[in-house]
């Protein structure tokens, strides 16, 4: 039995290698087909060049090696049920097993949920702005979270300061006590010494709170700055022991980030960047790209008058002759110390730097 499910198990990785395999191919073919159309368009290629580019790039395509299908294919969810099997105690298989059927049931009704789902979703010309749009909050959220894994590292070397200051007290405490002395001061000195070890203890502690709790509430105090749906995420809260960042809605209850759309998940980075930015206490300059280029209406207001003029005292924005304008323009106006065009020659591949906004 348990080599059985060892094989099925396997069957099952593999299974999975080919799926992902397949995605990434049909992925990247999608990216191909894209590129050479952007490259038929940039540089005014004919028929023959673009034809000529495609077969370059579909050959490179088809020379990635596919991993090898399974001698037999099970389900994904059979291959975890195997999986799962392997690692339960004899004493506990018959209730798992009960529990990972009921988890099958629910996987496959969720499967058909999301047949349903997707046989409901539009052709791909059509969502590539909002794949885009996605791709990017989540960049924007990787960027945060490494800052937040900085933050981790740095609390990390004060833990470790703390625990060498502590063997240090402890070593002066065993040498004190091991040379023998028997005087009255001997009690004395034990007991200041396991005091003293108390106090170091809870001040490590109390830094690790101090500096969490600023941070959690510069992030939360950006948080109800710039998002609009208040009524799904009301706040953040930041794990000590491991700094993953929880969403909580007004009741206090965990919010799925999947929930939010690409705006309000780009929303929320900018919000974990700026309250990471802001506890440090460091005036640094701030370079935003696209500013607004990837926000609706709503959200692109709420960033022009509530975190740019804000976000450091030195800002460079990088936007496009679309982005910026009109009443937004108006708005940022009264904040905007110089403005400059960057003009791109095609004839000499060079860049000139202009004074004014554009067409201004």
């Amino acid at each position: 039995m348990p080599n059985l499910l060892k094989q099925v198990a396997s069957a099952g990785e593999q299974r999975e290698a080919s799926h992902l395999a397949q995605q990434m191919r049909s992925e990247m073919s999608i990216r191909d087909d894209r590129i050479t159309g952007l490259l038929a368009a940039a540089l005014g290629f004919g028929q023959k060049e673009t034809r000529l580019a495609r077969d370059v790039l579909r050959t490179d395509l088809e020379s990635v090696a596919q991993p090898a299908e399974p001698a037999f294919s099970p389900s994904l969810e059979c291959a975890d049920v195997a999986r799962s099997l392997l690692n339960l105690r004899s004493v506990e298989l018959q209730k798992s097993a009960k529990r990972l059927a009921k988890q099958l049931e629910d996987l496959n009704s969720e499967i058909e949920h999301l047949e349903g789902v997707l046989s409901a979703v539009p052709d791909t010309d059509s969502i590539a702005p909002s794949v885009q749009q996605v791709a990017t909050a989540e960049a924007e959220l990787r960027a945060a979270e490494k800052s937040v894994e900085k933050a981790r590292l740095a609390l990390g070397g004060a833990e470790r300061r703390a625990d060498q200051a502590q063997r240090e007290l402890n070593a002066v405490a065993h040498e004190m006590l091991d040379a023998g002395a028997k005087d009255n001061n001997t009690a004395r000195v034990a007991r200041e010494v396991a005091a003293a070890d108390e106090v170091l203890a809870e001040f490590a502690q109390h830094m690790i709170g101090k500096h969490l709790g600023r941070i959690t509430d510069e992030i939360n105090t950006a948080l109800a700055t710039l998002l609009r749906k208040q009524k799904l995420v009301s706040r953040v809260d930041i794990n000590p022991d491991d700094l993953a960042i929880t969403l909580l809605n007004p009741q206090q209850e965990p919010v799925d980030a999947r929930r939010l759309s690409a705006g309000e998940r780009q929303m929320m980075a900018t919000a974990v960047l700026w309250g990471l930015s802001r506890s440090t206490g460091m005036a640094l300059p701030t370079v935003i790209d696209t500013p607004v280029g990837r926000l609706d209406r709503s959200h692109r207001k709420n960033l022009i008058r509530r975190y740019f003029p804000k976000a450091s005292r030195q800002v460079v924005l990088l936007s496009t002759d679309e982005e910026i304008v009109g009443d937004h323009l108006q708005l940022l106006r009264p904040h905007i110390g110089v403005a400059q065009s960057l003009d791109f020659d095609e004839a000499d591949a060079s860049t000139t730097v202009m004074m004014g906004y554009f067409d201004e």
